[in-house]
């Protein structure tokens, strides 16, 4: 009799949140990366039993519920804390909300040699440094659901942070697991790449700069700007030397945010839109006014904070002493801020040869040849400024727009 042969969801709908492979009760199931760096299920057929879990388990097939948001800016109270934030620091409020309860904290680690991150839990606030900033890439989430179940079974609480796929796919290993010591927050997502393509990425870096690199990231205030232009690559090399990229010549966001190389599944996320799925989804508030807010708090940073849950309007009632906190009409802010909370990203024609550009010609070769006119741009800038500076550019801009 041979053995039937069935999907969990389609390929193109799969974001790779992990509940499969963690609701299966044999252990068939494992999560393997693709020719892309994408990791997906993939079924021992020889020992599945059918039972069909896993399909049940999978939130595409079976969706998680929403809740209306309340929407707010927000920022944290220290300095300190702000600093080392991507943003306005409400991850660290949460999380020391939880340590306070003596709780586990779950957020994303970087093994920045292996190019590689992933999902872990602390007790320790001495740890939470590694798992603030945004990475950008897709962590691997590893057993941590059936952690934070065992841990819920046992009375503790638990912070789990993610992106909303990530969030549901929890949900889903969950189930009827007793959640009221459980706080959950997205981050207001796009999309993500693999680490496929921030191999590439760093590859081209090292042959830049030509040393290897030790530790990289995403985002940093530590320039003239601050949060503003935070949007930026850095990188310490194996001397210790610090390199941090020019905000208009950076060659990570312009891949990024022409949506070249998301995971599949982004370009029609089911998790987009004001209705969210967990307590808290925070997002960096690029659609701020700027006049509304003093000069210093722009520098340091401001969080979009979406409240979903009365959990999550409990909790934040009881952080007034760590965040400060303004009620802000979403509809004013939404185009501005992120396009996540109307629909997914649109999927670019070049997105069907961008993975096999990258084998070929590498990350940067690949980007020059896809994107030309960005790049046309940043070289016409970089001449005018230096004509007639910074400010004369952007009063020309302001000209030819009339």
């Amino acid at each position: 009799m041979s053995k039937e042969i069935f999907k969990i969801c389609t390929i193109n709908n799969c974001t790779g949140c992990g509940a499969c492979e963690q609701i299966c009760p044999h252990g068939c199931i494992s999560m393997v990366e693709n020719s892309e760096g994408f990791k997906y299920p993939q079924i021992d057929f020889d020992t599945c039993l059918y039972c069909k879990r896993c399909v049940n388990a999978c939130p595409e097939n079976v969706p998680v519920p929403k809740h209306d948001a309340s929407f707010y800016m927000a920022w944290h109270r220290s300095e300190e804390v702000l600093l080392q934030s991507s943003s306005g620091g409400i991850f660290t409020a949460l999380a020391n909300y939880v340590f306070q309860k003596e709780g586990i904290v779950y957020g994303v680690i970087q093994n920045a040699s292996k190019v590689y991150t992933y999902h872990i839990g602390i007790e320790n606030q001495s740890e939470l440094d590694q798992l603030r900033r945004s990475k950008y890439y897709q962590s691997d989430i590893k057993h941590t659901y059936i952690e934070v179940k065992k841990w819920l079974l046992q009375g503790r609480w638990v912070l789990f942070t993610g992106t909303a796929c990530q969030i549901a796919g929890l949900y889903k290993v969950l189930a009827k697991t007793p959640k009221d010591t459980l706080i959950t927050m997205d981050v207001l997502c796009h999309g993500v790449t693999s680490r496929n393509v921030i191999k590439y990425f760093i590859k081209d870096r090292m042959k830049q700069y030509g040393k290897s690199i030790k530790d990289f990231g995403f985002r940093i205030k530590k320039t003239n700007s601050g949060w503003p232009q935070s949007s930026r690559s850095w990188f310490e090399l194996e001397n210790g030397k610090l390199i941090i990229s020019n905000y208009d010549e950076d060659m990570f966001f312009p891949g990024f945010n022409k949506n070249l190389f998301l995971r599949e599944s982004c370009y029609h996320c089911k998790y987009c839109g004001r209705l969210r799925i967990s307590d808290f989804t925070a997002a960096d508030f690029w659609g701020i006014d700027q006049n509304s807010i003093s000069k210093n708090q722009l520098y340091s940073g401001v969080s979009l904070l979406a409240v979903n849950t009365q959990q999550g309007k409990d909790i934040m009632r009881q952080l007034s002493s760590d965040l400060d906190v303004k009620p802000i009409d979403i509809n004013n802010f939404i185009y501005k801020t992120s396009h996540a909370l109307t629909r997914p990203c649109n999927r670019p024609h070049e997105r069907d040869i961008i993975f096999n550009l990258l084998q070929e010609k590498g990350y940067d070769n690949t980007l020059h040849t896809l994107i030309p006119k960005h790049f046309f741009q940043v070289k016409r800038k970089k001449i005018i400024t230096k004509l007639i500076g910074i400010k004369g550019y952007n009063l020309l801009k302001v000209l030819l727009r009339k």
